[in-house]
């Protein structure tokens, strides 16, 4: 049986080609337990500040018009774990219906939240902030301990972990160096994409940080296929 649980959004994109495979339709949950210096969706941070309640009815009605040209669904925000209770209902709806489900989340919650989720949702998109706890409270202003753990716990559950270059904070060769050997020694065929820090979006005063040079980005590709990972490429 359908229940009501009500969860609140920010927007609804109908089809994204960057939120996992295929043609997805992708939820913008409000708000998130982070801050991060790089944000580039800074109105989805505070739940109280934008936004909009959808029923999980109303929700699953949308995909449903949508099911026809998608691939599958993605949550998204904002950090979508934060309302775990409503996605779990409207996952093990989409799973009864066939529908393909994705989360892209940054693995702060406890580990039996996702626990619980793993029964209903298809793979896991992780953002990799810093493997360094001092750099990742600088970028996102809380510890990273956790995240951590869930990557440990979860590696067969991830499409793909996701870090971010930013300068000044995480681009210094020895702390790549360690995100991606935490990587490899977790499970050397995980899929890791390098993302080049954009100012586009960004908040003041952190979007007058320089986009990353192509060559700093393949020093970093290069060193990780020293380290032994099958699968890493840049964007």
């Amino acid at each position: 049986m359908v229940m009501k649980l009500e969860m609140k959004i920010n927007k609804i994109i109908n089809f994204s080609s960057v939120d996992g495979p295929g043609n997805r339709l992708v939820v913008f949950f409000q708000g998130c337990n982070l801050n991060c210096v790089y944000c580039h969706n800074p109105e989805t941070i505070d739940y109280n500040q934008e936004g909009e309640f959808i029923s999980v009815n109303q929700l699953f009605e949308r995909i449903k018009k949508a099911e026809k040209y998608i691939s599958g669904v993605t949550f998204s925000g904002g950090e979508c774990s934060l309302q775990s209770d409503a996605i779990f209902e409207i996952g093990e709806i989409l799973k009864k219906h066939g529908i393909k489900l994705m989360m892209d989340t940054n693995f702060t919650q406890p580990s039996i939240i996702y626990e619980k989720l793993s029964s209903c949702v298809d793979a896991f998109i992780v953002d990799m902030k810093a493997y360094n706890g001092n750099i990742h409270k600088a970028l996102t202003g809380s510890a990273n301990n956790q995240i951590l753990k869930n990557i440990q716990s979860f590696y067969d559950k991830i499409y793909e972990v996701r870090v971010v270059v930013v300068p000044g904070y995480n681009d210094d060769f020895e702390e790549i160096q360690k995100i991606l050997r935490f990587l490899y020694e977790i499970d050397e065929n995980i899929f890791v994409k390098l993302i080049k820090f954009r100012p586009y979006g960004v908040r003041k005063p952190y979007n007058d940080i320089q986009i990353p040079e192509d060559h700093l980005m393949e020093s970093f590709i290069s060193l990780g296929h020293e380290i032994g990972l099958k699968n890493i490429y840049y964007k």
